[in-house]
């Protein structure tokens, strides 16, 4: 059986460190992407530049997708 609190439990205090972390987790494909694109840029060997550039749409593609799933997510207020 597991010891310890719950990470469920403690209120909103608790869920505050587990946002940020989710929103830098979310960065993460798009910085990813940023790097791809700039070592694309840099690549001398075509088949290189291609590949990084490929990397780089992918992982943008990604990253759109998963903001995308966190606003659809996102309880409606109102």
């Amino acid at each position: 059986m597991l010891q310890g609190p719950s990470p469920f439990e403690g209120g909103p205090n608790l869920a505050v460190p587990a946002v940020k972390d989710c929103q830098r987790q979310l960065e993460k494909p798009r910085t990813n992407a940023a790097e791809c694109g700039l070592i694309s840029d840099l690549a001398t060997d075509h088949a290189k530049h291609d590949l990084f550039d490929r990397l780089a749409l992918h992982l943008t593609t990604l990253a759109d997708q998963v903001e995308l799933a966190r606003i659809e997510a996102k309880p409606s207020k109102g």
